[in-house]
């Protein structure tokens, strides 16, 4: 709590000064810290505080509020985000192109704002009120509260949009204030959600945070609130199903629930369905995850990146092709085809650029002077680079992951390859840092025995333990053997 109050005082001190420096400020705390901070504040604007800049306070928090997990960060359940609940599974932070069910992250404040700026005698006092309820503890006000909120906002927002639609002059100064033209498409989609914003936040209060479809009383409340979601609103049914996404262990179990909801045998089924878009947001969300892989540049890709998109495509399309019959002749199975040649050339790409660094970090010379004179040894002047090392351990943590789902993926030869090269590698440069090992004394054997630890640790990933165990066997000897001729 003294934590709390210090950095509060500070905050008070920084608020008229430069935002680089409330920045700088707010990096220094600790993540436990910022979020502790967080809460406090938001209590503070729920209770009616203006004494402090908020947004910019919060700007800086955020990135320190992402290093925990989803779970650690919950916060207070401010008006704001109870009205985006709503569209809480359909939030992303990519950039592009508009597409159903996906609505930009950067797009809320905006439409937030834009709300309580039109609808102000209407929806600032309904505000105020969700935000007592909700320092009150008061669930139940909360929600009803939020319920008129959603229906206001909802009228408001597709008032709006028809003036837009009709080339009304209002319209142009309506995107401008909701961020462009992706703030009011996601504006327009988010106005189609709120005509079943009811059943929505009824089926997130009955179901478990995590839930199991298979489960029958699950999935008996899951259909009863689906078939009453049909008849008010036949293309609002999609928006129910993908409001599950936060509460489903893996994306894919969306596949499977709405396959159930309409008895689909297979994709095709799902694809002539009234829940169509949950397939369309499932195939588009694998096509986005073979993009971000395709666009890494194997000059400088960073493998971590590079191992999470192959990671998450490769789990996408398996648990979406258990979930359903996948049709190979069908516009999806043609689809989920062309993104896995897509991945298999960018993979193949990045598998090229991985050879050339390894061999350039373990590189070979032949040796001018000593006792090895003209023969082949390790290349280094000095230990190895901290930031280096980490790379090249990234770089064969990476090719593990590939390597588990190269027959899935289709580059099994590429990657043969390419281990067939690194082996050739490890080979030479193993022979050459024990020969080191074995004949140097003092610095110049700590020096190759920090290579030597370097080149097990880089190697570990996509050699086999018995393999490494002799490696360090073998190092452990030439060791030996240098403190005995001492």
């Amino acid at each position: 709590m003294s934590k709390i109050k210090s950095a509060s005082k500070e905050l008070a001190e920084l608020a008229t000064r430069k935002e680089a420096q409330l920045s700088a400020f707010l990096a220094l705390l600790s993540p436990d810290v910022a979020l502790q901070l967080a809460t406090a504040l938001e209590r503070d604007r729920l209770a009616g505080g203006t004494g402090l800049p908020f947004d910019a306070i919060f700007a800086g928090l955020r990135p320190r509020l992402r290093q925990l997990s989803a779970e650690a960060r919950r916060r207070i359940p401010t008006p704001q985000r109870l009205f985006f609940v709503v569209i809480e599974g359909m939030i992303t932070d990519t950039a592009g192109d508009k597409t159903e069910g996906r609505i930009a992250r950067r797009s809320l404040d905006p439409i937030w704002r834009w709300l309580l700026t039109s609808q102000s005698a209407r929806l600032e006092p309904l505000r105020d009120q969700i935000a007592q309820h909700v320092l009150t503890g008061d669930e139940p006000a909360a929600l009803a509260g939020q319920r008129q909120f959603d229906f206001i906002a909802g009228d408001a927002i597709r008032a709006a949009v028809k003036k837009v639609e009709s080339k009304d002059r209002a319209g142009k100064d309506l995107i401008q204030a909701v961020g462009g033209q992706r703030g009011f498409e996601d504006m327009r989609e988010l106005s189609r959600v709120l005509q079943i914003s009811d059943e929505i936040r009824e089926l997130k209060t009955a179901l478990p945070p995590v839930i199991d479809y298979e489960n029958p009383e699950q999935f008996d409340k899951i259909r009863g609130v689906f078939e009453r979601t049909v008849e008010k609103s036949l293309s609002g049914a999609p928006y129910l199903i993908l409001s599950l996404a936060p509460r489903v262990i893996h994306p894919w179990e969306l596949f499977g629930i709405a396959a159930k909801l309409v008895r689909a045998e297979n994709d095709q089924h799902l694809k002539a369905s009234e829940l169509a878009m949950v397939g369309e947001w499932l195939v588009q969300g694998l096509e986005a995850e073979a993009a971000a892989l395709k666009a890494l540049k194997p000059a400088d890709f960073n493998p971590a990146r590079a191992d999470e998109f192959l990671r998450r495509f490769a789990m996408l399309q398996t648990g979406m092709t258990r979930e359903i019959a996948m049709r190979k002749d069908g516009a999806w199975g043609k689809r989920l085809l062309k993104t896995r040649g897509l991945v298999s050339s960018a993979v193949e790409n990045l598998f090229e650029r991985t050879v050339k660094e390894l061999q350039l970090a373990f590189s070979m010379q032949r040796a001018s002077s000593g006792s090895r004179n003209g023969a082949f040894v390790p290349a280094y002047s000095g230990l190895p680079d901290a930031s280096v090392s980490a790379r090249l351990e990234a770089l064969t943590k990476f090719l593990a992951t590939a390597k588990q789902f190269a027959s899935q993926l289709g580059y099994s030869v590429a990657l043969d390859t390419t281990l067939v090269a690194i082996q050739s590698l490890f080979d030479d440069y193993t022979d050459g840092i024990l020969d080191s090992l074995a004949q140097s004394r003092g610095p110049e054997r700590d020096l190759a025995h920090a290579w030597a630890e370097l080149i097990v640790r880089v190697m570990t990933p996509i050699f086999s333990e018995e393999a490494m165990r002799i490696l360090t066997r073998r190092m452990t000897a030439a060791t030996v053997d240098v403190q005995e001729r001492a």
